[in-house]
């Protein structure tokens, strides 16, 4: 996968993506395997904002159910499985409990609780529809009051009546999936692009034919033509969309949600929990740590600055303090990270307060129904679980409009390169016979690499200077940091430690570490000592911080100073 904006602007293609989120990867991935010439761009790294800001499930939508969505919610599930089929490296399913109370304070007493599993469960009729056993999602369970603290001791015990065991699906690193929806593009014959920004639209009359994009790696533009252009920009979609015209600008909703990591809190269970005010977030255990989010507030700034606050942070925590005694005792010192990203919502007349309550779907515009213009379209809306479905009826529509031929959809039974391991177990089992691994060190390869782990293993086995692990708390060494240069675009030191590997995503990396792998890239890239010395002290700081700004700080601008990342 290599990055050339000035080949890219060397020919016509069938359809020019918007945006290198989960939206876009996956449809130029669908579009790629369907037979179509596809490019795609996004103005900082592939899934840089919201598709790295989840809570890391791959899941149904159990709540969607007291809203009616069936469709959402079995179209969720279905795609739950497709997920841990093509991606068994990476998605794996993970036990939620779910407490109910009397009354109807929490709104999940004890019959709507049982009427809401046995209706997921009928939804999710075909789930152990997987040749892998360790893919297979169990059935519920429900335990009495008595029972439920043996399963997790620190659940809150006033008027609590029982508790349901579900199964949903983690993925372990959503980062690499995104990316392996990219690598699956890109081996299918797709051009891809990071840090290039659309700055115009290529009209001719009333139809776009393609975008300026200006490279910001070396400030120069270039002209990338298509027959459809896709608007799939996320939070950002609004800004593209008026790129045609003031009129056409789709107005946009957008929701922050933000998420706190923290040491273990819990026993081995992701737990469903309601703050006072009724809004419900999740407890999961992720790399050892607990996962502690999702916010859901309305955000009214420019998305560029957007940041994690330190007031926000503090509100939240003293939501989850007030209803989970095993956080009772959880400061602001207790949390190694913290992460936060908007999603774009659909419904324009959802209001402040409730945001939160806004619905999952998805929406396509056509510009030239609703804004007489022809060669572009608009995706707003949608979640990652369900962003491969959504990816195919955009490929569908686009190849409707484009008068061709509605080719097969195969993305459902297309393994992404890196869950090509055969088993779980048995890439595990490799792992360790091949190279000597504790069954523990294996996992750690394996969930985020999959296919690749053993090629990275053996190439530190080969190098010493590969083999070195930066910081000696997390399993990747500098063999990862070589292959996402050479292979998969990292071009930033932020790329590598929070989106090609999960080696600072907990926050526990250290200073040195940061050195270290900046000086690798840097011999890799061609960095100036200014490059390379911005590189270090904005991550450094970063890791610092554990990603809060203060109530004075300025959210940094990561499109405002193009010289900061161009290379010399």
């Amino acid at each position: 996968m290599k990055r050339d904006l000035a080949a890219m602007a060397g020919k016509t293609y069938d359809l020019l993506i918007i945006g290198g989120g989960i939206t876009g990867c996956a449809a130029a991935h669908d579009a790629a395997l369907r037979g179509l010439s596809v490019a795609m761009v996004d103005k900082d790294d592939f899934g840089h904002a919201t598709s790295s800001a989840t809570s890391k499930l791959i899941h149904g939508g159990l709540r969607y159910l007291k809203n009616f969505e069936f469709s959402l919610v079995r179209e969720s599930l279905r795609e739950r499985r497709t997920m841990s089929f093509i991606a068994p490296h990476i998605v794996a399913p993970i036990p939620f409990l779910f407490p109910c109370y009397a009354g109807l304070r929490r709104d999940n007493n004890l019959t709507k609780l049982v009427m809401g599993m046995l209706l997921y469960d009928r939804l999710s009729f075909d789930k152990a529809k997987l040749d892998d056993p360790d893919r297979k999602v169990p059935r519920w369970e429900y335990f009495n009051r008595d029972g439920v603290f043996k399963v997790e001791k620190d659940v809150l015990p006033r008027d609590l009546t029982g508790a349901a065991v579900y199964y949903d699906c983690q993925m372990w690193d959503p980062n690499r999936l995104t990316l392996e929806f990219v690598l699956a593009a890109t081996e299918n014959g797709a051009r891809v692009a990071n840090y290039a920004e659309v700055v115009e639209l290529i009209k001719d009359g009333n139809t776009i034919k393609g975008a300026v994009v200006r490279d910001r790696l070396s400030d120069q533009t270039h002209s990338i033509n298509a027959r459809m252009t896709v608007n799939a920009s996320g939070p950002w979609a609004d800004f593209v969309s008026g790129l045609l015209s003031a009129e056409a600008r789709k107005p946009l909703v957008r929701s922050q949600g933000i998420h706190m990591i923290t040491n273990n809190i819990t026993n081995g269970h992701g737990l469903v929990q309601y703050t006072e005010s009724g809004r419900f977030f999740f407890i999961i255990p992720w790399r050892d740590k607990s996962l502690i989010g999702t916010t859901d507030t309305r955000y009214e700034g420019d998305p560029d600055k957007y940041g994690v606050l330190r007031k926000d942070v503090e509100h939240f925590l003293g939501e989850v303090r007030a209803v989970y005694p095993g956080a009772k005792d959880l400061t602001l010192d207790d949390i190694s990270w913290t992460y936060g990203g908007l999603r774009p919502i659909v419904e324009t007349e959802t209001s402040v307060e409730n945001v939160n309550k806004a619905s999952r779907k998805y929406e396509f515009y056509d510009h030239e129904v609703d804004d007489g213009i022809k060669g572009m379209m608009s995706v707003i809306g949608g979640k990652y679980t369900t962003s491969r479905a959504l990816a195919e009826t955009l490929v569908d529509k686009v190849t409707e409009k484009m008068g061709l031929p509605r080719p097969a959809r195969v993305t459902r039974g297309y393994v992404l390169p890196g869950g090509r391991i055969g088993s779980w177990q048995g890439l595990v089992e490799r792992l360790e016979r091949g190279y000597g691994l504790s069954s523990d060190d294996a996992r750690r390869w394996g969930r985020p690499f999959g296919a690749f782990a053993e090629d990275l293993i053996a190439a530190g086995n080969e190098n010493a200077d590969l083999g070195r692990r930066p910081d000696e708390r997390q399993i990747e060494t500098l063999a990862v940091v070589q292959r996402a240069v050479t292979e998969e675009m990292a071009m930033t030191v932020e790329d590598m430690l929070f989106r090609r590997s999960g080696m600072g995503t907990t926050g526990e990396f250290s200073a040195e570490a940061v050195e270290t792998v900046a000086k690798h890239m840097a011999g890799l890239l061609g960095w100036d000592d200014a490059r390379l010395a911005d590189e270090i002290q904005t991550n450094q700081e970063k890791l610092r911080r554990r990603n809060i700004l203060d109530f004075d700080d300025p959210a940094p601008d990561p499109h405002g100073d193009a010289s900061l990342l161009q290379v010399t």
